[in-house]
Parts: C-alpha cells; sequence; structure tokens
C-alpha cells in the first residue's frame, strides 16, 4: 500500500508546529495571572507557543525567565492556546503544553534561549 500525503492545517495560531508529532501534557496547565505581564492597554497575554516554566511553590505555570528563581527559570513547554492568545489580565487560567515534538523556532512568538531550549529537551526547534 502507497501511503499518500496528508495536509493538516492547525487552526487557531498554530503555525509554528513543524510536524504532526507532538505530544502535549493531557490534562493542560494552570498559568499564574501575576506572573505575566501588564502590557499598556491592561492586557495580560499569554501567547499560542511562548515557553513557560513551572513555578515551584504553588504548581502553577508563568512565562519563561531565565533569571526567575521561582521555578519559571526552567522551561517545561511551549503553550498551546486556541485562540493564538488568551487574556489572563485578573485569574489564572488553563492552556495546553507542548512538551515533545518539531516547532519551528522562528514561527514562535519569542524564541526561547540556549537555556530556555536546552531545558526542553524533547523539542526539536527547526
Amino acid at each position: 500500500m502507497l501511503l499518500q500525503p496528508v495536509t493538516t492545517t492547525y487552526a487557531n495560531q498554530k503555525e509554528w508546529f513543524a510536524s504532526e508529532h507532538l505530544q502535549m501534557l493531557p490534562e493542560g496547565v494552570t498559568i499564574d495571572y501575576t506572573t505575566v505581564p501588564t502590557a499598556g492597554d491592561g492586557s495580560r497575554l499569554v501567547e499560542s507557543g511562548a515557553a513557560l516554566g513551572k513555578i515551584t511553590a504553588s504548581g502553577k505555570y508563568g512565562p519563561y525567565d531565565d533569571s526567575a528563581s521561582d521555578g519559571r527559570e526552567v522551561a517545561k513547554g511551549l503553550a498551546v492556546v486556541d485562540e493564538g492568545s488568551m487574556d489572563v489580565v485578573s485569574a489564572d487560567n488553563g492552556c495546553g503544553l507542548l512538551i515533545h515534538g518539531f516547532v519551528y523556532a522562528a514561527r514562535l512568538p519569542a524564541d526561547p534561549d540556549a537555556n530556555g531550549k536546552a531545558d526542553m529537551k524533547q523539542i526539536t526547534f527547526l
């Protein structure tokens, strides 16, 4: 049997997926809204593809920050948000977390630094 190529369109801003071979945490993660910087318009956006770290004390997640000392200095995966981004302006919210797969680094909202990429050993950055 000859396999035919299949084209899959990833909806909802996930153009940074480089392959259909992906693994996400099945239960997703909770974003601690207090760790997300406030933008000029008052929003606190978590963008799909943003690197996340796990806060040691609470078990929640926040934006990866290599200079943090609360657990977020270790990148655990990339946020998967259905609408491209979600505003966590006043409350914690949940999202998916990509922990294994192939991604286009140039299409991420911010390319993780070398330490962040090294932390996410199961993700291949193309």
